[in-house]
């Protein structure tokens, strides 16, 4: 859900090359976008979170959003028993990190946070190079 550049470069292409994963439908607000993507990965396109709630039997969502929309999509998602994979950050304030945890407790759903990029080598030299410093 959420089909900006980190869905498109990142996300998508993992999930197709899953073994672990099915990737069974995405969703944007952009219509074209989503029907471009849902065409290449062979999917249904969905223009809303909650269609796609209805329409597919869920078990996690990856979700790729502006900051300030996730706990809204986190919320449906846990009504529905769904997992939530999101980008980080985990939360943009105290109050909403709160709030997330008692959503994760409420509705006994997981919600991880992704970190893409911790093994690119770019960024493992980094504790190599504190040492040096």
């Amino acid at each position: 859900v959420g089909l900006g550049k980190q869905a498109e470069k990142d996300h998508l292409p993992a999930l197709g090359a899953s073994d672990d994963f099915k990737l069974v439908g995405v969703c944007d607000v952009n219509e074209e976008r989503t029907s471009l993507l849902a065409g290449q990965y062979g999917v249904p396109g969905y223009a809303t979170f909650e269609q796609m709630l209805e329409e597919q039997k869920l078990d996690v969502v990856m979700l790729t959003l502006p900051h300030h929309a996730y706990l809204e999509y986190i919320r449906l998602a846990a009504a529905k028993g769904v997992h939530v994979i999101k980008e980080k950050p985990f939360a943009v304030s105290m109050d909403e990190a709160k709030q997330m945890v008692e959503i994760q407790h409420k509705f006994g759903i997981y919600i991880g946070v992704t970190l893409q990029r911790r093994f690119n080598p770019v960024f493992t030299t980094f504790p190599q190079l504190s040492r040096h410093i």
